[in-house]
């Protein structure tokens, strides 16, 4: 390979790009050439950028940042968007709800299913994470099975949580969690989660008070006072991994490489019944292909549909339940969590106010969210205002009609209430990329065939140039002009932007200003997020994300306006 001469990645192995990694280091010479190649052919902002995966040499470490326990940062930046800590206020306002009675028995121990697989009504559901994983949030999980099909803990008894005082590195998500818990001094108190295994990276507390965060063998979350107790208003920051979200089951694993310690344990009776749930669906215990495997479960427990059980049932909730494919989303998961755990899978049941799903350990990931869907006439969510929407990346399982058919991560409601327009929209895609104005969404077949695992899915998005907005909003224009910078660009790597918001020859301050990558004009992955200055000018140096396909790409900026100013997107 000649030195200074950039080749596209999926052409060159990894040891081709280590031995030129390690030339370019001995060869100074050879490096400052090349820097000076980019500078003097530096293209302008529009021009295409060459997206190249990121390879460290060998030994090289990269550094997380440090943070106190104790002392939240200002903000924390997702995958587009910069969000602010939560307002430390004392007392709950009239959203929100207060956690705990004293004692610690506001979380159940224990719950066994009913039969009343209708329709559920109107679900009120509280968010307390920013970004909102609703309706996802973990408020109570059961990772065993008892006698009469009951779900409950294995092991109850509580371990501390130790803070994790960092920044969230690669392949972890980060929250603010903020709600109002009412403490007795030494006693743990339940509190909700996002996903299991979540660090604690720091707290803080109105009125100031010292605190242990815990955890039982199915992942709640509880947190205790240690100096104090009463009602207090607790804020902190949280990260969990990527791959609970969005995961993609690796190849070659299956239920025997499952550990030992996780291998669950029925009792006999609902083993031999849940094995003809198994035979039903097909699905031998000795498959050697767990993605197979889970495909077959996860297609099945989607198609289920609300309405009565059959008249002809046995009197076996779970067997009643799984063998019609009746109920709503808490029935799905039920009987989802039994049936996996007769294949030798560990599964939980996780449940809040509004909704239920359910988890899987896969060998080499890790435990893995799976929504199965549900049905409700509306879903109210009470202190979503203000939030942004997690949006967790591509569901790599089978999507059924049934399913498809309703909002993606919330169950099968006609109506959802208590969120914007734009909130909406972020919780209907639930994914990290987005279509560009004027382009067609996945066909059918391919939504019901799984998007690709390692590309994100996309929505639509703002128009190009100078919109016409409606008749009480200001056109605008985005006009981006990057600074000179090499035209190389690494997946994880930072890209320097820069540019104006006008309104003629004025410049428009305090608008929101996204940056996305698009290779064809139509589709957009997102980049980050920045805010115009008093003259309506933008710079920063944001992340490339790291799921994006290398490949050339093109920068394009913009705004979605605000109540005066309509929305405009760079040519």
């Amino acid at each position: 390979m000649a030195r200074g001469r950039a080749q596209p990645l999926e052409r060159r192995s990894v040891c081709d790009l280590l031995r030129a990694r390690t030339r370019a280091a001995l060869d100074p010479f050879a490096a400052l050439a090349l820097l000076l190649l980019g500078l003097l052919a530096a293209p302008p902002a529009h021009a295409q950028r060459i997206l190249h995966e990121y390879v460290p040499p060998p030994g090289a470490r990269r550094d997380e940042g440090k943070l106190s326990p104790t002392a939240p940062p200002d903000w924390i930046r997702t995958d587009d968007k910069i969000i602010p800590r939560p307002e430390e206020k004392a007392g709950a306002s009239r959203e929100e709800r207060v956690l705990g009675e004293g004692g610690g028995a506001s979380r159940a121990r224990s719950l066994t299913m009913d039969r009343t697989t209708t329709h559920d009504g109107v679900l009120n559901y509280t968010a307390e994470f920013n970004p909102s994983v609703v309706p996802h949030k973990r408020m109570a999980a059961f990772d065993a099975v008892g006698k009469g099909y009951t779900l409950k803990v294995s092991r109850g008894k509580l371990r501390e949580v130790k803070l994790t005082p960092r920044s969230s590195p690669p392949g972890r998500d980060p929250f603010w969690g903020s709600l109002v818990v009412k403490l007795r001094k030494g006693v743990p108190s339940p509190i909700p989660s996002v996903a299991p295994g979540a660090a604690v990276l720091s707290y803080r507390t109105t009125p100031r008070a010292r605190l242990t965060f815990l955890r039982d063998s199915a992942d709640n979350m509880w947190v205790r006072s240690e100096d104090r107790g009463g009602e207090l208003r607790l804020v902190f920051l949280t990260d969990a991994p990527r791959s609970y979200f969005s995961p993609e089951v690796p190849r070659g694993v299956s239920v025997a490489d499952v550990p030992a310690a996780l291998k669950p344990r029925l009792p006999p009776s609902v083993k031999q019944t849940a094995r003809r749930v198994l035979r039903r669906l097909k699905i031998r215990r000795g498959g050697r292909r767990l993605a197979g495997q889970l495909d077959r479960l996860v297609g099945y427990f989607r198609s289920f549909q609300a309405g009565k059980l059959p008249s002809e049932s046995a009197g076996d909730t779970y067997l009643d339940i799984a063998l019609s494919q009746r109920g709503v989303c808490r029935h799905r998961a039920f009987a989802f969590t039994i049936t996996a755990q007769a294949l030798g899978l560990p599964a939980r049941y996780v449940q809040n106010e509004a909704h239920a799903f359910a988890e899987v350990y896969v060998p080499r990931l890790g435990w893995a969210r799976i929504d199965l869907g549900g049905a409700s006439s509306e879903m109210r969510v009470h202190n979503g205002k203000d939030r942004e929407v997690h949006r967790p990346g591509p569901d790599p399982f089978p999507r059924p009609s049934r399913y498809a058919g309703s909002r993606q991560g919330t169950p099968q409601t006609t109506r959802v209430t208590g969120l914007d327009q734009r909130q909406r929209r972020q919780l209907r895609a639930g994914t990290r990329g987005r279509y560009m104005q004027g382009s067609a969404g996945p066909g059918e077949g391919e939504a019901a065939a799984g998007a690709p695992r390692t590309k994100p899915e996309v929505i639509p998005m703002g128009p190009t140039g100078a919109a016409e907005p409606p008749p009480e909003r200001i056109p605008v224009q985005v006009k981006l002009s990057s600074p000179r910078q090499l035209s190389i660009v690494y997946r994880g790597a930072t890209l320097a932007v820069a540019g104006r918001v006008l309104s003629g020859e004025r410049g428009i301050p305090g608008l929101q200003v996204d940056l996305l990558l698009s290779r064809d004009g139509r589709i957009g992955y997102p980049v980050g997020s920045l805010v115009t200055d008093g003259q309506g000018r933008f710079r920063g140096s944001l992340k490339v994300p790291r799921d994006v396909e290398v490949g050339k790409y093109r920068v394009y900026a913009e705004t979605p306006g605000d109540s005066r100013h309509g929305a405009s997107r760079s040519r």
